[in-house]
């Protein structure tokens, strides 16, 4: 079915009427494509002074924040949209990011005069153009990769879609003809409340999906569930149909960002085996394990040199990468497990104290990413442990998606003279507290944490910034008076928060070296 909006309405740019959220990806992140695509054997571009070019940028969340992460590199971000054009233009200024260039461009009149990339990402923009420019994108990327670049594309699956697809079909179909964008919106809000209620009695565990799906979409924001659900455009694809369209191209398909899903690891092994051998190909296994676990995205990486390594990367691709686990909060259960999180509510809780020996020492460290070999040296030097083998449990954990590699280093950053963070956090932090890291995680600061934030915006040493507290928070509060309580809150103990803000900042990746 296909709900087309009113004849009478005049085309509008919806994100102008409900801009899209600023989002952030982790997974797009270079130096993280980089290491996957080390894993299977091909030698990524140097990340630090790469040209990188995103298309479908829509307000430059991701650009931005790749621009202040990688300050060496060149990034060009392109949306057919000029309003968010404009917004990632404005927030660029404002932060002072002279390394990327935004530029309203369709991506069918995309021109050779942009040069070669070593890096390309397209999120999500499969799925979100009609399906007769689905190979004019995946075109145009092999046109402006480089011979060793490195392409991350990613677009919702089938057949985990289908049932999405239900919902999305039910809004759309309730707010037919609506305008403008927020009448649409309430019209939508209204069909999921009404739906989730007529389910509640209903003991069937598809009645039990859909709530669980319906109760996902009510959380998010009015311009997630706008663009993710109600653009006219929304064709999500079987994995073995991108497959296909790769072929008019020169790209080939190497892996996908989240390792785990390739393998049938998690499987028992009378289920391992059949499927293993009944796939002609890592990609047909890959296309049968997206039929059974109902796959709903994919975030594919995609070359031109051909790899040189094997389907299933050994411990010795990971020599020359640096590895790290973002679950930095430690604690044992009553149980003798471990738990680990962040101070974004992930947890994970870890049984095996072999694993969870491992997990510690690169918790510890956090966000520093460590060289394969200095993990592997503490971990036989303190003898945690015992009889297994440092370097294949580091493997698995990767392969597992549970320890992640980059190509880069990544310290924690130094406060040793100064406390300083990017000038785009700040900026965020003024704009409405969603603050990127270094390793594009976005966290929604608190008012006391934009408050934090805002007081550093001159990179002060802490000595100084206690110093001149008092003036400092008078400053804030008559020019942002919505964090009063925050500062308020600050003022009235500063010698408990503001150790508690930098232990934030040093944790989190927000922290520069100076």
């Amino acid at each position: 079915m296909t709900v087309a909006p009113s004849p009478s309405s005049p085309p509008t740019d919806s994100y102008t009427e409900v801009p899209y959220p600023r989002y952030s990806f982790p997974e797009t992140h270079p130096a993280r494509i980089a290491a996957v695509a080390e894993l299977f054997g091909v030698s990524a571009p140097q990340v630090q002074k790469a040209r990188i070019l995103e298309l479908g940028c829509a307000v430059g969340g991701n650009a931005l924040a790749l621009a202040a992460a990688l300050p060496q590199t060149e990034i060009v971000a392109i949306d057919k949209s000029k309003s968010q054009i404009e917004s990632a233009k404005s927030l660029a200024s404002k932060a002072k990011l002279t390394n990327v260039s935004f530029e309203c461009i369709d991506i069918a009149a995309l021109s050779p005069s942009l040069g070669s990339f070593d890096y390309c990402i397209a999120h999500g923009l499969l799925s979100w153009i009609e399906p007769s420019l689905q190979p004019v994108l995946l075109r145009t990327i092999d046109s402006v990769l480089a011979p060793n670049g490195i392409a991350y594309v990613s677009f919702n699956t089938l057949p985990g879609w289908y049932s999405r697809r239900r919902i999305r079909d039910l809004m759309m179909f309730h707010a037919r003809g609506e305008r403008p964008a927020a009448d649409a919106l309430k019209r939508a809000r209204e069909i999921l409340q009404i739906t989730h209620d007529a389910l509640t009695h209903t003991p069937s565990s598809q009645a039990k999906y859909l709530q669980e799906e319906i109760a996902f979409i009510q959380r998010q924001s009015d311009g997630y569930l706008a663009h993710e659900y109600l653009e006219q455009e929304n064709v999500p694809l079987y994995f073995s149909d991108f497959l296909r369209l790769l072929r008019d191209t020169k790209l080939r398909y190497l892996s996908d960002v989240a390792l785990a899903t390739m393998w049938p690891s998690e499987f028992p092994p009378k289920a391992q085996g059949p499927l293993t051998s009944l796939a002609r190909s890592g990609a047909e296994l890959e296309q049968y394990l997206d039929f059974i676990r109902n796959r709903s995205f994919r975030q594919s990486v995609l070359v031109k040199a051909p790899p040189t390594g094997t389907r299933i990367p050994t411990a010795d691709a990971l020599t020359d990468l640096y590895l790290g686990f973002p679950l930095w909060r430690m604690r044992t259960l009553d149980d003798g497990g471990t738990s680990f999180r962040d101070d974004t509510g992930v947890e994970m809780r870890v049984k095996e104290p072999h694993v969870a020996a491992l997990l510690s020492l690169l918790a510890e460290h956090w966000p520093e990413h460590r060289t394969f070999r200095s993990i592997v040296e503490e971990g036989r030097r303190k003898e945690l442990l015992k009889d297994h083998k440092v370097e294949e449990l580091l493997m698995q954990c990767v392969m597992r998606g549970i320890v992640l590699p980059q190509q880069t280093a990544v310290s924690r950053g130094n406060s040793a003279t100064r406390i300083q963070i990017s000038s785009l956090a700040i900026e965020e932090a003024k704009l409405d507290g969603l603050v990127c890291n270094r390793l594009l995680h976005r966290f929604q600061l608190t008012p006391r944490m934009r408050a934090f934030f805002l007081l550093l915006e001159d990179a002060p040493s802490m000595q100084e910034l206690e110093r001149t507290l008092s003036q400092r928070i008078a400053g804030l509060s008559a020019r942002y008076p919505e964090l009063n309580t925050g500062l308020e809150e600050i003022a009235s103990a500063s010698k408990e928060l503001l150790p508690k803000g930098l232990e934030f900042l040093t944790r989190n990746a927000f922290l520069n070296n100076v």
